[in-house]
């Protein structure tokens, strides 16, 4: 299985963020492994599929709110950058997207 590594997160949140505004920066390191973590963690217990393994990558970044500001927007694009990577592609409308991030 592929996954995220930290330093594509992080440019994804640098990105979000020239595009969108807010505030950068890394509010807690360990919340961000942590989050980068659970789909690890998910694979060894259940079925690793990308129906149990994107959603756990969107909901550790989503809830740990690792960054200063954007986490709900890098929790969004974490889990279409994971399905990408496994050979999906998210597609969504944006009043969709919003709705679930939420």
């Amino acid at each position: 299985m592929k996954w995220i590594d930290r330093r594509v997160l992080l440019l994804l949140q640098e990105e979000s963020l020239a595009e969108q505004g807010g505030a950068s920066g890394l509010r807690d390191e360990g919340l961000l492994d942590s989050a980068l973590a659970r789909p690890l963690n998910v694979s060894l217990y259940e079925q690793p599929d990308a129906a149990r393994l994107a959603p756990a990558y969107g909901l550790g970044l989503a809830k740990n709110h690792a960054f200063v500001d954007a986490n709900k927007r890098v929790a969004f694009l974490a889990v279409g950058f994971f399905l990408a990577i496994i050979g999906y592609r998210l597609r969504a409308k944006q009043s969709d997207a919003t709705l679930v991030m939420l």
